[in-house]
């Protein structure tokens, strides 16, 4: 697995990015954590709401976004489970959530 970080001082232009490409189905969104919903009903207007709501709480902070994407070998298959438990790991473990 390879995690590729990128950071962006615009929320709204990175899940802009990350939307774009779900609609495209280059990634599988599958999971999303600290919504009160299931991850295929949290919208953009959901995701942006609670994102700008924390970006306030630290107002010094010149880059108040960061996009992860975790990568595998195409020889990887691992199940929807097991990626939800890889993510919530890896978010826990860099303390991102």
């Amino acid at each position: 697995m390879v995690a590729i970080i990128h950071n962006s001082s615009s929320l709204k232009n990175a899940l802009h990015y990350i939307e774009n490409k779900v609609k495209q189905k280059v990634p599988q969104l599958f999971h999303s954590g600290n919504y009160f919903k299931d991850a295929e009903l949290v919208g953009f207007r959901d995701k942006i709401n609670r994102l700008e709501k924390l970006a306030v709480l630290n107002r010094q902070a010149k880059i108040n976004c960061v996009h992860v994407s975790l990568n595998f070998d195409p020889f990887d298959k691992p199940s929807v489970e097991k990626l939800k438990e890889i993510t919530d790991v890896y978010m826990q473990k860099n303390r991102l959530c």
